[in-house]
């Protein structure tokens, strides 16, 4: 197996156990963390003179979908690390989505975390390794012959 799709596994899977950690412990902890988060909400809403469209039922139904979102795409990062592994091809176009979507995430907060731009590299050099040919011939299902697998070509 490539060390590239190792690698993408266990970044997909470093996600997800994050993604289900912070899910979780806006759940469980959510006396604490719902009144941080909200009141650096509407800290930044004040930055931006946009303060009114802050209600306490908006933020509570917010609240509520990020951590649901978050056990979600944990959950969905797991599941797609292990399709990675077992060469599913459904795991690779998964993985694109995935990926496409930290791509996007990332570009969007860089400007409160410079350090997402790691996030935003690693995740567009891993979908270009998806949508390189060798490796969608990896994940199309097709048995490689005696001879493909030593020489490593076609024939």
């Amino acid at each position: 197996m490539r060390l590239a799709l190792v690698l993408l596994s266990i970044f997909l899977s470093l996600e997800g156990f994050v993604a289900i950690l912070t899910g979780l412990g806006m759940i469980i902890a959510r006396e604490e963390v719902y009144g941080l988060m909200k009141k650096e909400f509407e800290r930044a809403l004040q930055e931006f003179n946009s303060t009114h469209i802050l209600s306490p039922e908006f933020f509570e139904r917010v609240y509520d979908f990020i951590s649901i979102f978050a056990l979600t795409i944990g959950i969905a990062h797991l599941i797609t690390s292990l399709g990675i592994l077992l060469l599913k091809k459904w795991a690779r176009i998964a993985a694109i989505a995935l990926l496409g979507y930290q791509l996007v995430y990332s570009s969007l907060v860089i400007i409160f975390d410079i350090s997402s731009i790691l996030f935003v590299i690693v995740s567009a050099l891993f979908i270009w390794y998806l949508f390189r040919k060798d490796v969608k011939e990896i994940f199309s299902g097709k048995k490689m012959s005696i001879e493909e697998k030593i020489l490593g070509k076609k024939i």
